[in-house]
């Protein structure tokens, strides 16, 4: 990999992480090159300056309205979609359960990004997510439903709401058999192969 690449994966990685765990990510994977975690450092800091373009582009930003402000607290509602809880959060994005009334009904996981999260590459990160999900056509790969802003100029998408819990607690509570436990592997290593045939790696599979 040319250090140029390598200087634009790592910065890609740190932009998608807290500010308080990039130095430790940092310390571990540029071990041996003070230079190349300065570099990395360097371009982080200038990328979080609002008078300084990115240096490492990745996808078209998603642009945010004039004078957005920043989001506060849980919204009544996202778009067409009403928040009935928070499921979780990643380090840029929250997951929150939603219900769509018109024109149908169904409920959804709408990830939207966190209030502050505004820097050019955390929402080209996000756009590239949201993209990423749109290519895929997979039973076992959530389905993207409908993307917008929210009238602060937070971007979110909503996508198939999956019920269910980590592939880890199930087989541990169902005493799962080795076949089964494989089975289940091989059911998520192809939804894994459709998204590589897309063009998609994901790095960050969680159970």
């Amino acid at each position: 990999m040319s250090r140029h690449r390598l200087l634009e994966s790592l910065f890609e990685a740190c932009a998608a992480l807290p500010p308080e765990e990039r130095e430790a990510f940092l310390r571990v994977r540029c071990a041996g090159d003070p230079g190349l975690q300065a570099e990395v450092l360097d371009l982080l800091a200038r990328d979080a300056s609002p008078d300084t373009p990115s240096l490492v582009p990745l996808v078209p930003p998603i642009e945010r309205p004039v004078g957005a402000a920043q989001g506060g607290g849980l919204p009544a509602s996202i778009g067409p979609f009403q928040i009935l809880r928070r499921l979780g959060e990643g380090g840029f994005g929250e997951v929150f359960e939603a219900e769509q009334q018109q024109p149908m009904h169904r409920r959804v996981a709408l990830k939207v990004l966190k209030p502050g999260m505004d820097s050019q590459a955390v929402l080209a990160r996000f756009a590239a997510e949201r993209q990423a999900l749109a290519l895929m056509d997979h039973p076992s790969v959530a389905r993207v439903y409908d993307a917008g802003q929210t009238d602060t100029g937070r971007p979110w998408f909503a996508m198939e709401l999956v019920a269910g819990e980590p592939i880890t607690d199930w087989c541990a509570r169902a005493s799962a058999s080795r076949r089964t436990r494989i089975g289940l592997m091989i059911a998520v290593c192809r939804a894994v192969e459709h998204a590589h045939q897309k063009g998609v790696i994901h790095r960050d599979l969680k159970p």
